[in-house]
């Protein structure tokens, strides 16, 4: 396999185990982790295959309430450097497993008209670290490779500041993506 830089063009979405919680008794469904997620980055390919570098991504996380005219939004920007380790299937295709520690900024929930009372309101997060496991299908080809992989992470979301203080809100995800890596 060639070796140098790439860089990589992701898309892709998650899922997330909603929390319930309670504001003016309204009982609301918030999610701080998978959802919607596009990024870029840069990785460098020794010429075994094995990869390392990073991804900065923004990612939304979207529950709409049960009356679905409101929504409970999360959203975050993730740094997340990582490395990849390749099993070879063939001539260009690769099964990757790795996994990295990941930065997750600017944390910030937004209720918009949400259950019943129709809450509006915002709360904001530290930014958290964590470990991320990621295995991918990879095929290579002249000007780039393609893959579609699993990633998956468990972050507690500390309150800093905002209109409700949930404390430790768990962004746990399992996400699905694929990229377009091209060669440099």
């Amino acid at each position: 396999m060639k070796k140098g830089l790439s860089l990589p063009v992701v898309f892709g979405g998650g899922t997330s185990i909603s929390k319930t919680v309670v504001i003016d008794d309204n009982d609301l469904e918030v999610a701080a982790g998978g959802g919607l997620l596009f990024g870029a980055g840069i990785f460098y390919a020794l010429p075994n295959n094995f990869k390392f570098g990073g991804i900065f991504q923004y990612q939304t996380s979207e529950v709409k309430q049960i009356d679905q005219k409101g929504s409970v939004t999360f959203k975050r920007y993730v740094i997340a450097p990582e490395m990849k380790i390749p099993i070879k299937l063939n001539k260009n295709s690769f099964l990757n497993i790795g996994g990295g520690y990941g930065f997750y900024l600017n944390g910030n929930l937004d209720f918009a008209d949400a259950g019943p009372s129709k809450i509006n309101g915002s709360s904001f997060y530290n930014d958290e670290n964590g470990i991320h496991l990621l295995t991918e299908f990879e095929e290579n080809f002249a000007t780039g490779y393609f893959s579609i992989g699993l990633k998956y992470y468990n972050i507690n979301y500390s309150f800093k500041n905002g209109d409700f203080n949930f404390n430790n809100l768990e962004g746990m995800g399992l996400d699905l993506y694929v990229t377009y890596s091209f060669r440099i």
